[in-house]
């Protein structure tokens, strides 16, 4: 088992239906590889019972965390909430639906050591990713517009699997305006223009309920960027 501290962060948003089940595989997949991790529930505005849910989690789990916000804060706020909290030298988060498989996070794990940021891809060899037609499409057009636009290497902007060493992300964080959907997509810009490493690893990935919203509100944050105007409004 390796030495490697983990901060793991899942922003939640009525997950009352998931919550518990991801915690429970989380943990598990993350005691076979770490000794020394914590996972951090960030709630997002919820109005069902994930706050219940979490609370009881981290009472009866020594490795949770739980953060509650009355307010909606945004993907992007939850996570940077989280990464606030966290006390690990390597940070994580991931999609509280278990879209990507959990299988992965040995490897992102891993990758941390020789890269400063460590991305789920499902456009790359060695993926797989289940997804309708209509996802597929928003999902590679709006890549494609990142890419255009910023002149990222990147093939995957916006799976919901991420770790970043403690280090590069303090030093960007402050750069990254967003509190949405447009997050991911600034951090991992911002990690290229201040020349830290991203390593794009393949995933298996499966479309969940809900899932074409992120890509849908993406879109619609990005093209505020682009025009200038404040994203999240």
């Amino acid at each position: 088992m390796r030495e490697d501290d983990v901060s793991m962060v899942l922003p939640c948003y009525n997950e009352e239906n998931t919550l518990e089940g991801t915690v429970t595989k989380a943990k598990n997949e993350l005691e076979k590889h770490s000794k020394d991790f914590e996972i951090i529930i960030v709630e997002d505005g919820c109005t069902d019972s994930t706050p219940e849910i979490a609370s009881n989690l981290t009472s009866e789990l020594e490795c949770m965390k739980h953060l509650h916000f009355e307010e909606r804060l945004g993907k992007g706020k939850a996570v940077e909430k989280g990464f606030e909290s966290a006390e690990k030298s390597k940070l994580f988060f991931m999609d509280t639906d278990l879209a990507t498989d959990l299988n992965h996070i040995s490897k992102l794990i891993e990758e941390l050591d020789e890269n400063d940021l460590v991305i789920g891809s499902r456009y790359i060899d060695g993926s797989e990713a289940e997804r309708g037609l209509i996802r597929d499409l928003l999902s590679k057009g709006y890549n494609s517009l990142a890419r255009l636009s910023f002149g990222t290497g990147i093939s995957d902007h916006q799976c919901g699997f991420k770790g970043i060493n403690r280090d590069a992300y303090n030093d960007i964080k402050d750069s990254i305006n967003s509190d949405h959907w447009f997050w991911d997509t600034e951090l991992l810009v911002q990690a290229e223009e201040n020349n830290y490493s991203t390593k794009e690893i393949p995933v298996e990935w499966e479309e969940k309920e809900g899932s074409e919203v992120s890509v849908k509100n993406s879109i619609v944050y990005f093209s505020k960027k682009i025009l200038g105007e404040k994203i999240g409004q």
